[in-house]
């Protein structure tokens, strides 16, 4: 059995079994549900731990700021931190502006993670996808940077002095306070284990037993290179940005209707269990429709959800199913008289399947509407050497049911016209005259 993720209350951890940093499933804990600025239905998660060692950004050689060459660049949009967070890849790293430097040996006082894979790639597929996109205040120094604040997007990210329930920065609230964050005491993180064996800096107050500075997005206001941190008793500090003796606690938000184990495992944190959306089987390869056809489809949730789904033909909603059958094919046909209401020209079906999760899966059958051909029966034939007025007879057809007039001639000459036919009736040639 599984339950919502929104069941769990605020301090709640959370894990998936393959999103790992180090090798080890990074634990999450639950800052808020609905949080606002964050996306609707939503629930904020960040580390429950300081996961590694590593500087916010690299000291900037080529940068006019005299401080930003020797400490590093505090803007959080283009510093190395954050690109590294939102990558999968080995090589993350991209210069963000022409004074733009990796975190290499060197560039940073100590972890330096230029040649390490993104942060992603350590994430799990399903989880991967179910990173929401996040859009984020941040404000700016106001010594080189102009003051004021900007925007980020991403889909991993630092926290704010504000979301922490700290002073705002210069005044500008980036964000509001997650809920988790009520006091000093709220804010106090140790490292893993992990972090601890991997990091090149080393102190012996730097333990898994011991609380330690962790970095947010926020610039310390009036210096270029000063970026903030959480320190290590839960209050607000600040420290150089190429320092990677600091901690970093990424944070992301994933939907709130994820599901979870119903109880947690023996690290005390829940596990995602990631609900599949409904598979959709249907026609494929319409192509070009003059007479009256049939589409089929059959809907199927791997995992036992209960489906609703729907058939539109353009914008018209044409078959719902509420709940879905998913033991049967359905079968949808197109008659003469709803292909006869169609304009000719392109159309499409669009089949939709949504289970009890909200999971959503969708397929569109394009096709073409074409003139229908109106049929005489029989085949040209000759009739030969004639001694009496001969005889012919012929039926008229349209696929599409509609009027149709006809016009029998001979040599050329018209000798009949039947302005609205009957269909299927048989007509005999008049040749008397």
């Amino acid at each position: 059995m599984a339950k919502l993720l929104s069941s769990l209350p605020v301090g709640a951890k959370v894990k998936d079994t393959g999103t790992t940093y180090y090798g080890k499933p990074i634990q999450w804990t639950i800052m808020q549900h609905g949080h606002s600025g964050d996306p609707a239905g939503s629930t904020a998660l960040i580390t429950s731990n300081i996961i590694c060692l590593k500087a916010f950004d690299a000291r900037e050689g080529a940068n006019s700021d005299s401080n930003r060459q020797s400490y590093g660049n505090n803007r959080y949009s283009v510093s190395n931190i954050r690109q590294w967070l939102n990558s999968d890849t080995a090589s993350w790293y991209k210069a963000q502006h022409s004074a733009d430097a990796a975190p290499s040996t060197n560039l940073v006082s100590d972890n330096p993670y230029n040649t390490e894979n993104g942060f992603l790639a350590g994430f799990s597929a399903k989880m991967k996808a179910a990173l929401l996109t996040v859009t984020k205040t941040v404000a700016k120094n106001t010594v080189t940077d102009g003051g004021g604040s900007e925007t980020v997007s991403d889909k991993i990210f630092l926290l704010s002095n504000t979301e922490v329930g700290l002073a705002n920065e210069n005044n500008i609230a980036e964000g509001s306070k997650y809920t988790l964050f009520s006091d000093n005491n709220s804010r106090i993180a140790k490292p893993t284990a992990e972090a601890v064996n991997k990091s090149t800096y080393s102190n012996s107050s730097f333990n898994v037993n011991s609380p330690w500075w962790w970095w947010l997005r926020s610039p310390c206001a009036g210096y270029s290179y000063d970026a903030r941190t959480v320190d290590a008793d839960g209050s607000l500090s600040n420290g150089h940005a190429y320092d990677g003796g600091r901690g970093v606690r990424p944070a992301c938000a994933i939907s709130s209707s994820a599901l979870v184990s119903d109880s947690p495992d023996t690290d005390g944190a829940y596990t995602l269990i990631w609900n599949s959306a409904p598979k959709i089987t249907t026609d494929t390869g319409i192509g070009e429709k003059n007479s009256p056809f049939s589409i089929n489809y059959k809907v199927v949730d791997a995992d036992g959800d209960a489906v609703t789904t729907t058939v539109k033909l353009d914008s018209s909603t044409v078959a719902t199913h509420n709940p879905t059958d998913q033991t049967k094919t359905y079968t949808y046909d197109v008659t003469a008289t709803a292909l006869n209401a169609l304009a000719l020209g392109a159309h499409k079906f669009t089949i939709t399947a949504t289970d009890a999760m909200n999971n959503t899966s969708t397929v569109t059958i394009n096709w073409t509407k074409t003139e229908s051909p109106i049929t005489v029966s029989g085949t040209d034939t000759d009739l030969g050497n004639v001694w009496q007025t001969p005889s012919y007879k012929y039926t008229v057809s349209d696929l599409n049911s509609k009027a149709s007039s006809v016009v029998e001639a001979i040599d050329g000459e018209t000798t009949r016209t039947i302005e609205s036919v009957t269909l299927g009736e048989e007509q005999t040639v008049d040749f008397s005259s």
